[in-house]
């Protein structure tokens, strides 16, 4: 008998660079977004447990596909319908674990931002409903911001991302490069990193936080610098590339210096 789908567990987000930027939210929208955060943590789980197989993986994440069209676990099905939170974009980080589990690869920068759009983009959507803002504008900034996230995330986990048998550089990339899976195990360095460093600074410079949102979209704004900050330590090629707490007050500092880039 299926065991009742959880979410997981909220403590690793007070860890993470995440856990500073919910910090700024009132209390009732960090309760939902870390309701949010623990349903997003429970997904990704089952594609990175490598104690099933892909067949086991596959089948949970149809589960809890099926969950979310029809009644998700410990409270997050009222956050989707009070915060109007689209299942689709719901489906779309599953969707995008479910091309984790398969670990197939991109052939061209398109399928990488079609990935990137399921795992990160639509991830800032809905942090963007959580925060309160649905324009146009925000779900745009979002959009990009996600994109950009996952840029600097995939050049950090290179490594890692090989021992589990992935490989997200688009082939069409390490071609133009004259590379290939095998040669980027250990990392990308020298041009190949300087390429997709300024790919990835030209979508998070890009990102546009518009002054009607620019106050509620203060968490993203402060994953922005805090990832820019983590993308030059990637460019300098230190190995460990997290940020101490000094190096995150920093961050928090600059954020709140911050000022709308037009009225």
């Amino acid at each position: 008998m299926n065991q009742p789908l959880s979410l997981a567990p909220s403590s690793a987000v007070w860890r993470s660079n995440l856990g500073v930027a919910l910090l700024f939210l009132e209390p009732p929208r960090r309760r939902d977004a870390l309701l949010y955060y623990r349903f997003c943590r429970a997904v990704d789980d089952v594609a990175d447990d490598g104690n099933r197989s892909q067949a086991e993986r596959l089948r949970m994440l149809e589960r809890w596909s099926v969950a979310v069209e029809e009644g998700l676990p410990g409270g997050f099905e009222d956050v989707v319908c009070r915060r109007g939170i689209p299942r689709e974009w719901l489906q779309s980080l599953i969707r995008g674990c479910r091309t984790d589990v398969v670990g197939r690869g991109f052939e061209t920068w398109d399928g990488l931002e079609c990935y990137c759009h399921d795992v990160a983009s639509t991830v800032g959507m809905v942090c963007a409903r959580i925060f309160g803002c649905d324009s146009s504008a925000a779900m745009n900034a979002s959009a990009r911001l996600g994109l950009g996230l996952q840029l600097v995330n995939i050049a950090r986990d290179v490594r890692s991302d090989a021992e589990e048998g992935r490989c997200y550089i688009p082939a069409e990339f390490l071609s133009f490069h004259g590379l290939n899976e095998a040669a980027v195990r250990h990392g990308l360095s020298g041009r190949p990193l300087c390429d997709w460093a300024r790919r990835a600074r030209e979508v998070l410079n890009a990102v546009d936080f518009v002054p009607a949102d620019f106050r509620r979209m203060l968490p993203a704004r402060l994953m922005r610098i805090v990832y820019l900050a983590i993308l030059r330590k990637i460019e300098a090629g230190q190995t460990r590339v997290g940020l101490s707490t000094f190096e995150k007050l920093i961050c928090v500092a600059r954020v709140l210096c911050e000022r709308p880039s037009r009225p």
